[in-house]
């Protein structure tokens, strides 16, 4: 294997050795002028001589170092076929420059599918993912950030945290998690959501190198927990009246009360009627419970007329007692909805028995069903008290009430209307309601006709 110092010492001695040759010859030819004229051809035999091995070396070194060109060039480009050997140092260093090639080729290849696994990863987070430097500069966001921030990561790179989200908590806490080097968690809120943010450090040689925040819109949770705290709290309420009034007149008959006959008489009605109460609750709740599950009625239609003939026997007898007139226009022909006769039945029953409570004597209270839209339109009104309108937009809340002491006083469980909303929406139905103090109140309830993919 002839190395390229060789190759070059060669060439070197041979460029000298011809040097030499043409200097003897100009010696030669300056004593001996009469040579003069063969210096002509010495020179022409030279340039003979020497150009085409130039040429050829010329030649060979320009090839090596473009194959050597290329292979620089492939660290950012294709990958090279390989260099052609000649068994010397640039034969060498060019197939070292190729293996290297192919190897940071590989890593980088290795790196960009990990890397766009992980950013599509994070596109598809829920919770947002905001990755920071060491002194709380934003260096990622994924999209979930952005949108609850309203920015994206080509504006907000190279900004600090704190900037994006001004809450003073978060930033001690992330001071804390960039010195201290220990995770947090905090809560705040921003534009009326709420958000949880988990922050950890990114630790590389036991030296904090950033930190990386997931942030949670836990709007939803809080809000449902609100709900809850409230329901419990009037659910206790409502168990606690009725029952507060039984143990109190239990104990007084307890006390020797039923010896008197009127006495004792008057307090087991009102035991009754408070017994009545806690029942009609409990089956309210049920009701309520199962119709937010998915459970009440199951599968099935319902005719119009047949779940109002379920509920007349309830009806008429109260709005007698009450002298309500009561008209009804429930025409037997009209289209099943898409919704169980139980169902449709409690709907008649709830409005049309408020309607009843809130309407004095002597008033009216009307049911009117027609066909509409692809569906039946039912409207329930009364001639009562009416609703005012700052209350209209909460009546369908569950225990709310308008007049509190009045709809105790009648017996009601404040989940009527409750009731009546999810029933409605759950046949995917509409629902209204008009009222005017002192005129009364209209509901206006729409509902599809059967489908093959209404629930039940």
């Amino acid at each position: 294997m002839i190395r390229l110092k060789w190759k070059l010492t060669g060439m070197y001695l041979l460029i000298s050795a011809l040097g030499f040759f043409l200097a003897g010859v100009g010696i030669t030819v300056e004593l001996k002028g009469p040579l003069a004229p063969s210096l002509i051809g010495i020179f022409l035999t030279s340039m003979v001589l020497t150009a085409p091995l130039v040429h050829f070396i010329a030649r060979g070194f320009s090839k090596r170092i473009d194959e050597l060109n290329m292979g620089t060039k492939s660290l950012i480009a294709e990958m090279p076929k390989g260099f052609s050997g000649a068994g010397d140092e640039l034969s060498e260093l060019g197939e070292n420059i190729y293996l290297v090639t192919r190897k940071l080729q590989s890593t980088i290849r290795e790196v960009s599918q990990e890397s766009n696994k992980m950013m599509a990863i994070l596109a598809g987070m829920l919770e947002g993912v905001v990755a920071l430097d060491h002194i709380g500069r934003i260096v990622l966001l994924n999209r979930a950030a952005g949108m609850m921030f309203g920015a994206d990561e080509a504006e907000v790179r190279g900004n600090y945290l704190t900037n994006l989200v001004r809450d003073h908590g978060l930033g001690v806490r992330l001071l804390w998690v960039l010195e201290k080097s220990e995770s947090t968690q905090y809560e705040f809120s921003l534009a009326g959501r709420v958000l949880r943010v988990l922050m950890s450090p990114v630790v590389s040689s036991q030296v904090v190198q950033g930190a990386v925040a997931v942030f949670q819109d836990i709007t939803e949770i809080r809000r449902l927990e609100q709900i809850r705290t409230e329901f419990v709290a009037n659910v206790s309420h409502e168990l606690r009246t009725p029952l507060t009034s039984i143990k109190g007149f239990v104990e007084t008959l307890l006390d020797g009360a039923d010896e008197d006959p009127g006495v004792r008489e008057r307090f087991l009605h009102i035991i009754h009627d408070e017994t009545g109460r806690l029942q009609r609750l409990i089956e309210d709740l049920l009701t309520l419970s199962h119709l937010e599950n998915k459970q009440k009625g199951g599968a099935g239609t319902a005719s119009a007329a047949g779940a109002y003939n379920k509920v007349a026997q309830v009806l008429i007898p109260l709005a007698r007692a009450k002298n309500i007139k009561l008209r009804v226009e429930v025409p037997e022909e009209l289209p099943r909805v898409g919704m169980g006769e139980e169902l449709l039945s409690q709907v008649f029953l709830n409005l049309m028995e408020n309607g009843i409570k809130y309407t004095p004597p002597g008033g009216k209270v009307w049911l009117e069903v027609e066909e509409s839209g692809g569906g039946i339109l039912i409207l329930v009104g009364d001639t009562g008290h009416g609703i005012p309108q700052a209350s209209v937009s909460r009546i369908f809340e569950r225990f709310y009430r308008v007049d509190k002491a009045r709809s105790r006083e009648m017996g009601g469980t404040g989940l009527g209307l409750s009731i009546v909303k999810h029933i409605v929406e759950q046949a995917k139905g509409k629902l209204q309601v008009e009222s005017e103090l002192g005129r009364g109140t209209v509901f206006k309830i729409w509902v599809p006709q059967e489908t093959e993919d209404l629930p039940g």
